[in-house]
């Protein structure tokens, strides 16, 4: 399962939970994708090899808390 299909699964998941936390980790998770798509996949598309962006790091920390 690619990256994409994993922040889409984990917006689905939290739809159950109450606010404020469900939108918290949905807001999360969109900025993670956009960073994403942004910053991440455009490398890849040229064969570059690199580190995560901070910024994709920081969102990504904040969804594992």
């Amino acid at each position: 399962m690619g990256e994409a299909s994993k922040v889409e699964e984990l917006y689905r998941l939290v739809e159950p939970f109450p606010d404020p936390e469900r939108a918290r980790i949905q807001d999360l998770a969109e900025s993670y994708d956009q960073v994403l798509a942004e910053e991440e996949r455009p490398l890849l598309g040229q064969g570059s090899e690199s580190r995560p962006s901070p910024r994709a790091e920081m969102l990504a920390g904040d969804l594992r808390s």
